[in-house]
């Protein structure tokens, strides 16, 4: 964590803006730690690809106000990311301390996410259309101050077997 913090508190003293970018980046990189899909997703012929945002808001005074998912995301990532953020305090800490560093106050950060399985030929079913849900928060349309950051990636391994035709 101390070492994010150096990173970014560097990037902005040298007029790097995408201190931030890379600084929150790393952080939510953390969250896969956390963040798995269910059992029953990981089996040997599943393939998925979640294409979600993660909205971060912060208050005025460079403090948290929540962290979640849109309303796109399945029910088990938003309850898994719920019951994660409640169990380890520490993953909006890190997060806290680089907003507070590089004094971001009023806005949401929203960070792209792609949560999919890696194994052949699970990287072939990816969508083309993003969910209507997409920019969506509690029943409401994304509005106000927002900036994107950079697409964060999970990639999960499945129990891929390929079954050859009878």
């Amino acid at each position: 964590m101390i070492t994010c913090l150096l990173m970014a508190a560097m990037m902005m003293a040298s007029g790097d803006t995408t201190g931030i970018n890379t600084a929150v980046e790393g952080q939510v990189l953390r969250f896969q730690l956390y963040i798995t899909p269910p059992p029953e997703s990981l089996g040997a012929q599943d393939c998925f690809f979640y294409d979600e945002l993660l909205k971060i808001e912060v208050d005025n005074m460079s403090k948290i106000k929540s962290i979640k998912f849109s309303d796109s995301a399945p029910d088990w990532l938003r309850q898994n990311l719920e019951s994660s953020l409640k169990k380890f305090p520490k993953m909006s800490r890190g997060l806290d301390s680089i907003i507070t560093v590089n004094k971001v106050k009023n806005t949401k950060l929203l960070i792209p996410m792609q949560i999919k399985s890696e194994t052949y030929p699970c990287p072939l079913a990816t969508p083309f259309q993003p969910d209507p849900l997409l920019y969506t928060f509690s029943n409401k349309l994304l509005s106000g101050n927002f900036r994107f950051l950079n697409t964060v990636t999970f990639l999960y391994s499945v129990n891929y077997k390929f079954k050859a035709p009878e």
